[in-house]
């Protein structure tokens, strides 16, 4: 059985984001179903949910497993025309989503860059991509797969000892319209933000969230490994690391990822 639309609308109180809803049983990439539909002219806010998929995508158009019982969801937004509010829109969505889990008594950290992570083990994970005609921010896509009610033997096996689940933390099944719903509440203001180009606020408190100025990490980058400080979490994401020749060294938010055995254990 999937996503329950009607559940879901039912407790929104938002005026754009849910109020057109798709919801499918099965989609091979709900990403893909929205930029489909952006194309179209959908509006903004417009939500497309899947009770699976199966070619979904994370980062580095890596596989993302996406059972049934997670909650796997993309978003078409149109945040105006300034390309450089992009960049917020995933770090507001993580700030909303850490805030929702908390209702749902689910302890989760913000990892850089787009991850929720728990018990050392990956609980969440976002993909904005935006789409830019001219000098112009046409719409950005917001894919956002979490691990609600899906139980570690539905993923790959070599993902079993990489991942957790909502209802491993919380000990119980969390219904997926109720989180869908209120995350989409608490999405909306902070999009309201960006629209109005105040994304600085959301920068700083994601930034806070991290919890990463002055410790020591591992980072790839393409064929690149840098080891060293976090000095400062640069305007756009990128990690300013002080490596350990005491050079300095930038890396993009949307090229690096942290190395686990340095820095996901201890979330």
């Amino acid at each position: 059985m999937g996503m329950n639309a009607g559940a879901l609308q039912g407790r929104l109180k938002t005026r754009h984001l849910g109020r057109t809803l798709e919801t499918h049983e099965s989609l091979p990439s709900t990403n893909a179903a929205a930029r489909h539909a952006a194309r179209d002219g959908a509006p903004h806010g417009a939500v497309f949910i899947a009770a699976e998929q199966t070619a979904g995508r994370g980062r580095f158009s890596r596989a993302w497993a996406s059972p049934r019982g997670g909650l796997w969801m993309s978003l078409l937004l149109r945040p105006g025309p300034d390309p450089a509010m992009a960049q917020f829109i995933p770090m507001a969505a993580a700030l909303a989503l850490r805030a929702c889990l908390r209702e749902s008594c689910v302890s989760a950290r913000l990892a850089w860059p787009n991850d929720l992570m728990a018990r050392g083990r990956k609980l969440a994970g976002l993909l904005a991509e935006s789409v830019i005609r001219g000098a112009e921010l046409e719409y950005v896509i917001l894919g956002m797969g979490i691990n609600v009610n899906n139980s570690a033997d539905s993923l790959p096996e070599e993902l079993r000892g990489a991942a957790i689940s909502c209802m491993d933390l919380a000990g119980a099944p969390i219904e997926l319209e109720a989180l869908a719903s209120d995350l989409l509440n608490a999405f909306e203001p902070l999009c309201d933000e960006i629209a109005r180009c105040r994304g600085g606020r959301i920068f700083e408190e994601w930034k806070t969230a991290l919890e990463l100025i002055g410790k020591r990490v591992s980072v790839r980058s393409g064929n690149a490994f840098y080891e060293g400080v976090v000095l400062d979490i640069a305007e756009g994401g990128a990690l300013v690391l002080r490596l350990d020749n005491n050079e300095t060294a930038a890396v993009p938010m949307d090229r690096g990822s942290l190395h686990t055995d340095k820095y996901s254990k201890e979330l």
